[in-house]
């Protein structure tokens, strides 16, 4: 016979409370944490590229592309995004027909298994605050120009913003006739501070006027290290 408590309590209810409360608590935190979630990203509140639980809890939300800042550049033929994972990829080549990565952040994880499932993968080693050369300026824009239905290009870097907004603005311009003004303020929309980047926007400019024998080339006044 289960004895009471002077709080009419027996002791085999006791562990099935602490459970019960448990469960509660363990509930509300899910429910609270995916809310917070989706506000953050549909908000866009914070900068990505996000950790690996926002990005779980984004997968569960049904908020994959927000969380790993994706749109699309051309429907159907070019899309942009920050760095992906693997699971990402596969849902790209699913849903969107996405089978060439051009990857401008450098060495990733996942390139050999990307290119196992089929993919074309494209890497450069591009900086946030300085232009390219203009050979890989020119072979990343065809790439964008040669995007196909069921071949279609995801362009990345790290938080889909600095590196992949200027490649796409100056795909913009070049290919598709927008205003660099146009074409700047675009890439605000991704986290792309331009007041920060401000020897990046002089080249952009210089490179669209008329293009020279390399990107990176200044006139004397230019700083580069100032800006590195």
């Amino acid at each position: 016979m289960h004895q009471k408590n002077k709080n009419g309590v027996g002791d085999c209810e006791r562990p099935n409370r602490f459970w019960w409360h448990f469960t509660l608590i363990a509930v509300g935190v899910t429910v609270v944490s995916l809310l917070v979630t989706k506000v953050l990203l549909d908000q866009k509140i914070l900068r990505p590229p996000y950790p690996a639980f926002g990005k779980q809890v984004a997968w569960l939300l049904g908020e994959q592309e927000s969380a790993y800042n994706f749109d699309e550049v051309v429907p159907g033929l070019v899309y942009r995004s920050s760095n992906p994972d693997l699971a990402f990829l596969e849902y790209l080549k699913a849903q969107y027909g996405v089978g060439t990565v051009v990857s401008l952040a450098g060495p990733q994880d996942w390139f050999e298994d990307a290119e196992k499932m089929g993919m074309k993968v494209h890497r450069y080693g591009w900086g946030t605050s300085k232009l390219p050369g203009i050979d890989e300026l020119g072979e990343v824009e065809k790439l964008m120009e040669q995007a196909e239905k069921g071949d279609a290009v995801l362009v990345h870097c790290s938080a889909g913003a600095d590196r992949t907004g200027y490649a796409v603005a100056l795909y913009r311009v070049k290919a598709e006739g927008w205003k660099l003004d146009d074409a700047v303020e675009e890439m605000r929309g991704y986290w792309h501070f331009p007041e920060t980047k401000e020897m990046l926007h002089l080249q952009m400019k210089v490179y669209l006027e008329s293009p020279i024998e390399t990107a990176q080339a200044k006139p004397p006044a230019w700083d580069n290290a100032a800006y590195e």
